[in-house]
């Protein structure tokens, strides 16, 4: 799935001009205990289609096909463990509330730490110090071996990967990110703080209201 050029553009602008990327990145982080403790399945599905449209606005882009093949392989094979109320009965085969509220619940999980991962994670992410400088380089290269467009040809896997390793690796664009990292003046603006703080604050308050229901 991919946005609008012109849509890509204004959230990339938000994410890079009003957001502090260090503090960002440990907010997102703080994020997933919230999520994988949540007591509501509902509120779990709905935090993962939280994560995957926030995904979806920083990066531009976002498979689907993964992800669905993550919800339906783990659902149907949790169903083989059966416990709980029938609901169905096809043949011999029985599937049960246990069973079908386990499979979606670790499927949800597995999807949702994805795409909070992708949403926190970003090719230009500026952390400080020389080890965030370092981090910023891998992600960066992380980032070029997934879009990096090599054709790859039957028979010659090793040389197919080791095609797009090097185009990967042998791109400038590592140095233009480290010197930018350099450069980087915190931000901060009002909306990118509200936003910032106002995650983590949501989810945390999902999951208290779960508990105490």
């Amino acid at each position: 799935m991919r946005l609008p050029l012109f849509i890509t553009d204004r959230f990339q602008h938000f994410f890079s001009h009003c957001i502090n990327e260090s503090v960002f990145f440990i907010s997102v982080l703080l994020c997933f205990p919230a999520f994988l403790f949540q007591k509501s399945l509902l509120i779990l599905a709905a935090e993962v289609l939280l994560f995957c449209i926030l995904s979806l606005l920083r990066r531009g882009r976002i498979r689907l096909l993964p992800s669905l093949c993550i919800f339906l392989s783990v659902t149907f094979f949790a169903l083989f463990s059966p416990y709980g109320k029938v609901l169905y009965t096809v043949g011999s085969f029985s599937i049960t509330q246990g069973a079908l509220e386990t499979g979606l619940r670790r499927s949800f999980v597995l999807i949702g730490m994805v795409f909070l991962s992708q949403f926190a994670v970003a090719s230009r992410i500026s952390l400080p110090g020389k080890t965030g400088s370092f981090i910023t380089v891998m992600f960066y290269y992380f980032d070029r071996i997934r879009s990096v467009q090599v054709p790859f040809e039957k028979g010659h896997i090793l040389k197919n990967i080791d095609d797009r390793l090097y185009a990967a690796f042998y791109d400038e664009g590592a140095e233009t990110v480290q010197a930018e990292h350099s450069n980087m003046p915190a931000r901060f603006t009002c909306l990118g703080a509200v936003f910032t703080i106002g995650l983590p604050v949501l989810l945390y308050t999902l999951l208290i209201y779960s508990i105490k229901r």
